[in-house]
């Protein structure tokens, strides 16, 4: 009986943080510190899962990056084991629902005055964006790959991921060529980083088949070859073969 009293008031509690949350009258530290408790909780079971995601919604307003890497991490944690049950679709549109303001918000271009958190803002926003099917982050990502031709990359260096990523999980073969193109093409040992991890997230089988024996290759380097697999294996398409 205690313990069923313990769980009512805690989804009372999270409802009562839910406001000065979204009025953002709590202070920063505050409102990171409960995003990551409420998930912390429904892991060890002290909330259930639903009351840390309903929570989640108080923060549509958040405009921190600290307090949106913190989000994103608990959303990307519940996603992950949600992965092989067949709501998982349900799911990534709560999650595409979550980002779609804030995709608006910070939009594409950098803006004057953006400082380092802003741009890393940007970058987290809309790869979670399109990680969770935002389409008018699939649409301007294609739109931005579409664009590099002749080895020329117009696409700033902080949105490439974002751009490689989103393309990867919505593309096929014909993106998997250009990015392997890319790749061979490719001096920047950092841009060549950013090109192999987005040969990890297509949803083909196959393709990611070809990505393991890519890893082992000597296009890529040793060091690199244990992150390029774990990322394949972190690709729920990819986990048995990784």
């Amino acid at each position: 009986e205690s313990s069923v009293v313990r769980v009512n008031y805690s989804k009372e509690l999270w409802k009562l943080l839910a406001a000065p949350v979204s009025e953002k009258s709590l202070s920063v530290v505050d409102r990171l510190g409960l995003i990551r408790d409420s998930f912390d909780l429904a892991m060890s079971g002290g909330i259930d899962t639903p009351t840390a995601l309903d929570f989640v919604s108080a923060y549509k307003n958040e405009t921190n990056y600290a307090v949106w890497n913190e989000l994103a991490r608990g959303l990307a944690m519940v996603d992950m084991l949600l992965q092989n049950e067949p709501f998982v679709d349900k799911y990534k549109k709560y999650c595409q629902s979550i980002f779609a303001p804030m995709v608006e918000k910070v939009g594409w271009r950098k803006r004057n005055g953006d400082g380092h958190s802003d741009i890393l803002l940007r970058e987290l926003v809309l790869s979670n964006g399109g990680k969770y099917g935002d389409e008018s982050v699939i649409a301007k990502s294609r739109d931005l790959f579409g664009s590099i031709k002749n080895n020329k990359n117009p696409i700033p260096a902080d949105l490439r991921s974002v751009v490689y990523n989103t393309v990867a999980r919505h593309g096929g073969l014909v993106e998997y060529e250009k990015l392997l193109e890319m790749h061979a093409l490719e001096a920047l040992h950092e841009e060549k980083s950013r090109i192999a991890r987005a040969l990890a997230c297509f949803d083909d089988e196959i393709l990611l088949e070809r990505t393991l024996h890519f890893a082992l290759s000597t296009d890529v380097r040793e060091q690199d070859t244990i992150s390029l697999v774990g990322a394949v294996f972190s690709n729920r398409k990819g986990m048995v073969l990784a």
